[in-house]
């Protein structure tokens, strides 16, 4: 059987002139994202649109500015040997002889610790806090923007690429402020 015939330099071509646009199409959509979320409040809605063959627009979808999603609290072990000592202490049955905690039990300190600030201990009836983990508080996050391309965007979004009604240089002009 013999192999099939490829043209390794159209591909190669291809392949880096796809890169190129990928890279550009990235850049283009961070700065149109930014751009927009500068002209939305929280809570408002744009609406897209492409100019359909009769020169009416149709549209493709919604942008929402949405309200920053807030972190979630994390917890991660800052001091391994603090940790062991404490699992010693507390849960020798849990050190394995390699001196590193199960992983499992390492997850449900980690729980327990963004949950109550430490691993009950049953025999006190007290929560004990875990040496050598850390919980940091949740963070704030950044305003977002929720993007809903309607049913038939790809359709009209090809079509008005192929005929020319959709240039690249139309999407990517608020990169370089000719918006």
């Amino acid at each position: 059987m013999t192999a099939p015939v490829v043209d390794a330099r159209a591909l190669a071509t291809r392949l880096v002139a796809l890169r190129v646009l990928k890279d550009a199409v990235a850049a283009a959509d961070l700065a149109t994202r930014a751009a927009l979320l500068d002209a939305l409040l929280v809570g408002d809605r744009a609406t897209a649109a492409v100019t359909g063959p009769d020169g009416k627009p149709v549209t493709i979808g919604t942008v929402t500015a949405k309200e920053p999603s807030a972190g979630s609290t994390t917890a991660a072990v800052t001091n391994l040997p603090a940790l062991l000592a404490w699992c010693t202490t507390y849960a020798a049955e849990e050190v394995q002889t390699v001196t590193v905690v199960r992983p499992a039990y390492q997850r449900k300190l980690l729980d327990a610790m963004k949950a109550q600030g430490g691993l009950l201990d049953w025999q006190t009836g007290q929560v004990v806090p875990v040496d050598g983990i850390t919980v940091a508080p949740p963070t704030s996050g950044q305003p977002g923007l929720m993007v809903k391309p309607a049913d038939n965007a790809d359709a009209e979004v090809r079509a008005a690429w192929a005929d020319g009604r959709l240039r690249f240089a139309d999407l990517a002009a608020i990169e370089d402020g000719t918006q």
